[in-house]
């Protein structure tokens, strides 16, 4: 199905060189031109205007609810645990649910 899909494609958009590289290797190479990257972004100055969200808890749930297959392993969301899992106080407040 990806394949059909970047093949009739005009233009495929990815948020980082790292997902891009790694959807298109295995695609021909004149494919590549069809590549574009849009990172994520936000605007500073319309962070005050967002209304803040209290608190329901004081765990923070993280949920995976991917799937691991091919290329794509679980190495990011574990590198990202194992970092928050650093700081003492934030590991006895982080709980991890995969599906």
């Amino acid at each position: 199905m990806e394949r059909d899909i970047i093949g009739t494609a005009d233009a495929v958009v990815f948020i980082n060189r790292h997902t891009a590289e790694l959807t298109m290797r295995k695609h021909p190479e004149a494919w590549r031109s069809k590549v574009h990257l849009v990172p994520h972004g936000m605007e500073p100055d319309l962070l005050p205007l967002v209304p803040k969200a209290e608190a329901h808890t004081e765990i923070m749930r993280i949920v995976y609810t991917g799937n691991f297959y091919g290329h794509r392993g679980p190495e990011f969301i574990l590198g990202a645990i194992s970092e928050l899992a650093t700081d003492t106080e934030v590991r006895t407040r982080v709980r991890l649910r995969t599906h």
